[in-house]
């Protein structure tokens, strides 16, 4: 278990690169092959810090979804919300899966929180893009253990100065 005095600026650090990878990659053209960074960042700080980090967490970061994308503001906070909400629920039971089996679960936690997600646009009047939302989910799946050995890392490495 890493040290969890220093998870607050590692976790600042890790969305501000994310949200620059977003502005950087982001084309309309590839937006459904892309996997959901900001997602990702927030489940794994969910998962390694689950005390400093939770539902209000989610819903903050949910938010700054939104207004990245552009659509209305709290429209991906009720799914990251829902996401957190198992995430913490099974916190211990998540911990000791292997690769695969967090992998499948990510993917399943992230087409929830897409469908809920693009719900809530359709509620508001919003047109719907059908499920290639699935699309993006097998794609942040794919990237979750990389992304995940990738942030270790990182923060390991930042530990060290600290």
């Amino acid at each position: 278990m890493m040290d969890q005095r220093h998870a607050f600026l590692p976790m600042f650090l890790s969305m501000v690169l994310m949200v620059l990878l977003i502005h950087t990659v982001y084309t309309p053209s590839l937006g459904p092959w892309l996997p959901r960074f900001l997602e990702l960042c927030a489940c794994y700080w969910i998962v390694s810090s689950p005390n400093q980090f939770g539902l209000v967490f989610a819903f903050l970061v949910g938010a700054l979804v939104s207004w990245i994308d552009g659509s209305f503001i709290g429209s991906a906070s009720m799914g990251l919300s829902v996401v957190a909400y198992v995430l913490l629920g099974n916190i211990f039971r998540i911990r000791q899966l292997d690769g695969i089996s967090q992998t499948i679960l990510i993917f399943l936690l992230m087409s929830i929180y897409l469908a809920l997600h693009s719900l809530v646009l359709s509620v508001i009047g919003v047109p719907s893009s059908g499920i290639s939302y699935l699309i993006s989910a097998a794609v942040s799946a794919v990237c979750w253990r990389p992304f995940c050995l990738s942030l270790d890392r990182a923060r390991l490495e930042f530990e060290r100065f600290l």
